[in-house]
């Protein structure tokens, strides 16, 4: 069975792909719906002959909302047809636990055939307070400072443990040469136990990551960039299981000025770099630049997210 992979990002154009057969008049069907995670699915349809026009079109009409139709879909998909005329269509980058209603649809001359509507919802969010992803950690469910995993939590300087008004390096608690770091480098592998926030949560066995492991969560686990209940961010799945996290795109603070919320979601690593900087892992908005994440350094003193983690046993 032919099918067609869509990134659902924002409203697509209609992509073209026909049988290039000419015959009589078709129907189409809606078809079942299956592999369904907390961001995917994939949607089946099958047109009544074989004998397609040669200028017809047709796919899948997706929505949040019942009632689907041409005019109210929020995505508009195509896909090509195996010779008995069924097709199938991937849809990557849904919402978590949201319903999604769908028809196939087929279009000659301008005319549009729809099949009857259907649902799915997509899976949940691993539940607990932290995750096991498949990787050398478990992941903590919420950012440090929420309860929810759409919620973005606080934000804090490096190495500090309190929430502040103004992020700025003339009231930043490690300014200047001091134990991490020195102009020349770092002079501790990490943040000691006192210094770390993540540290100081209820039950005391959290901690905020090393660069390597959100290396690790970067390179060896699944990104998918989505809108959990109203917040734009990531959906993080693991490869060896249907565990998954949320990580809010919740930007970070500078002065008094919140930047870049809801485009790129910056998270402190306990690595420091040097006096002035610390490793965090980053991730932008698609299309975003030529990379969407990656782990880099960033100013000790502004204001980022923390996603702790927990040593497995």
């Amino acid at each position: 069975m032919k099918k067609l992979t869509i990134l659902l990002l924002a409203a697509l154009p209609m992509l073209v792909f026909s049988c290039k057969k000419d015959g009589g008049p078709v129907s189409v069907q809606t078809g079942d719906f299956s592999d369904v995670t907390v961001v995917s699915a994939r949607l089946h349809g099958k047109l009544s002959s074989k004998d397609v026009p040669s200028d017809a079109v047709y796919g899948i009409l997706i929505s949040k909302k019942g009632g689907v139709g041409p005019d109210n879909a929020d995505r508009i998909l195509a896909a090509g047809c195996d010779s008995d005329g069924s097709f199938s269509v991937d849809t990557v980058g849904l919402s978590p636990s949201e319903p999604y209603f769908y028809r196939a649809f087929l279009e000659v001359a301008g005319r549009i055939k729809t099949g009857r509507e259907r649902s799915f919802r997509t899976g949940e969010l691993s539940d607990g307070r932290v995750v096991d992803l498949g990787l050398s950690v478990l992941w903590a469910s919420c950012n440090v400072g929420a309860t929810l995993p759409q919620e973005i939590g606080k934000y804090y300087a490096w190495g500090e443990l309190t929430v502040k008004d103004y992020y700025s390096r003339t009231n930043y608690k490690w300014a200047g040469a001091d134990k991490y770091g020195s102009g020349s480098g770092p002079k501790l592998p990490a943040l000691e136990a006192e210094d770390d926030i993540a540290r100081q949560q209820p039950g005391g066995d959290l901690r905020i990551p090393t660069e390597d492991e959100l290396k690790e969560l970067m390179d060896d686990a699944t990104h998918v960039w989505t809108t959990y209940r109203g917040q734009a961010g990531r959906v993080v799945m693991s490869r060896s299981s249907d565990a998954s996290i949320f990580l809010p795109a919740g930007g970070y603070k500078e002065g008094t000025e919140l930047k870049k919320f809801g485009e790129n979601g910056e998270y402190w690593s306990s690595t420091p770099w040097d006096s002035f900087y610390a490793s965090i892992f980053e991730f932008l908005v698609p299309p975003g630049d030529k990379w969407l994440q990656k782990v880099a350094i960033m100013d000790r003193h502004l204001g980022l997210t923390i996603r702790a983690v927990k040593d497995k046993p």
